[in-house]
């Protein structure tokens, strides 16, 4: 294979070739006051993202050969364009397909570009709230009762690292003829270390989409996609022709390449130090009284679990929300998010045991300050149930196409939604378009907003179809 994209770059930005050629800073001006010396576009000997023979190939081969992919495509416009290519490989235009309720947005965008019609799937619920896994009887079904469905996608794992049978999920989906999906965005660390999962990639899926830049040392905006189905490898690469950006960031790729570098020669080890700081960390909140550290090992009511996804839950004395504002005013801590149930922090091999102790101390000092006195204050709220699932009146193309009209909270139970409400994160509907709102979700909405969960898609007034 050819030399790794990092240093191929490193060796041309040591040279004196003066570049008239893009970008504009000509690698001799700083922008954002960081180093361009290697910021190129696709000269000689550099290869092309979107017709790749040489070092981008290369790089993409050995990201193949690390997850045991049939074939990887790097990306540079994040898991989002993976997914977007990958639905429409998969389903044809107009065609059904069946979509994990809690879906990252681009799924969704996928599906009304697609003009496809939805089927959805819940997970369950967990007693302390997060939720649970995906049923692979409630997969079956849904495929029975509906036979037209060509493709099923997943989210494994979720946000809060639960992860579900892919296994026995794609052997479902295969036995229906349809092809599996994995939105992997937030596993790209699976499958190096038998104490984490392992990647859908060698599960049976036959796209998996995973952001290096989520859990491992990479770019924001870096990804990958895998496909495992040698008769999905054109349509992958065509609809990445189509929606990825025709001018690709070198020092993306090659950060991209780099990090295979890495997991490949030290991936165990640094996963392995990761893991005994996780073992750390949980043993140090085991003695929390009132708020709470999930710890998915063990537990019988879940398939599988993420030890690097902290979920800390107030256990009805504080909103995650809460925990979030706390532990950054207080403690300079910044967790990846917060809402009604928990706040969530994202462990990965960059940490150092000094931050697991920092915020295991922040937490004990937080403990200790919640009484039963303050018990009770939104403990409603934080153990409320989300409403059920809306039911669809329109496609999301339809709804997305009619003539709408801003109402006000008040007015729009009842109304057909024009667009997505979505809690950020991490961004999967509450309402999407074509979907009848009800008074219990406003409700859940305003519970949400209470608790300063951010909502997208709704301020001061809801887009309803007229």
């Amino acid at each position: 294979m050819d030399r790794y994209l990092d240093e191929a770059l490193a060796q041309y930005a040591g040279q004196d070739v003066y570049p008239f050629h893009m970008p504009g800073h000509k690698r001799r001006i700083r922008v954002a006051g960081m180093d361009a010396s290697m910021d190129i576009t696709e000269i000689d000997g550099f290869d092309n993202l979107h017709a790749p023979e040489g070092i981008i190939a290369g790089a993409m081969e050995r990201a193949a050969v690390l997850y045991g992919a049939g074939r990887s495509f790097v990306l540079v416009n994040g898991s989002t364009v993976g997914m977007l290519a990958a639905v429409f490989a998969c389903v044809p235009e107009g065609g059904e397909i069946l979509i994990q309720r809690g879906a990252h947005r681009s799924v969704y965008n996928a599906a009304m570009l697609r003009h496809l019609s939805t089927v959805y799937v819940e997970n369950s619920t967990l007693d302390c709230g997060l939720k649970g896994n995906l049923s692979t009887e409630d997969v079956d079904n849904l495929l029975k009762t509906h036979p037209n469905i060509r493709a099923v996608v997943i989210t494994s794992p979720s946000y809060d690292g639960i992860v579900d049978n892919v296994d026995k999920i794609s052997d479902i989906v295969h036995a229906h003829g349809a092809r599996l999906i994995v939105d992997e965005a937030h596993g790209a660390h699976f499958g190096f270390h038998t104490d984490f999962p392992q990647t859908a990639v060698r599960l049976g899926a036959d796209m998996v989409v995973q952001s290096l830049h989520k859990t491992l040392p990479a770019f924001t905006q870096t990804a990958l996609l895998h496909v495992n189905d040698p008769a999905l490898f054109d349509g992958a690469a065509e609809y990445l022709r189509i929606f990825e950006t025709s001018s690709p960031s070198y020092p993306m790729m090659a950060g991209a390449d780099a990090c295979m570098r890495l997991m490949k020669e030290e991936g165990e080890v640094l996963l392995d130090s990761l893991r005994d700081h996780l073992d750390y960390f949980y043993d140090r909140t085991k003695s929390l009284r009132n708020l709470r550290v999930f710890d998915g090992r063990g537990r019988a009511d879940i398939f599988g679990w993420d030890i690097s996804r902290i979920s800390i839950l107030g256990g009805g004395y504080v909103t995650g929300t809460e925990i979030c504002d706390t532990l950054r005013s207080r403690y300079s801590i910044e967790l990846e998010m917060g809402d009604l149930i928990h706040g969530l922090a994202i462990a990965t091999v960059a940490d150092e045991r000094a931050g697991f102790e920092r915020l295991a101390d922040a937490l004990a000092d937080i403990d200790a300050g919640l009484s039963d006195e303050g018990r009770g204050a939104g403990f409603a709220v934080n153990v409320a149930a989300p409403p059920e699932l809306p039911a669809g009146a329109m496609s999301l193309f339809e709804a997305h196409e009619a003539e709408a009209e801003e109402v006000s909270p008040e007015e729009a139970a009842g109304r057909i939604s024009a667009g997505f409400i979505c809690a950020y994160p991490p961004g999967s509907p509450i309402v999407a378009p074509g979907e009848r709102i009800t008074h219990g979700i406003m409700e859940h909405i305003e519970a949400l907003r209470a608790a300063q969960v951010r909502i997208t898609g709704m301020d001061g007034s809801v887009r309803v179809v007229k």
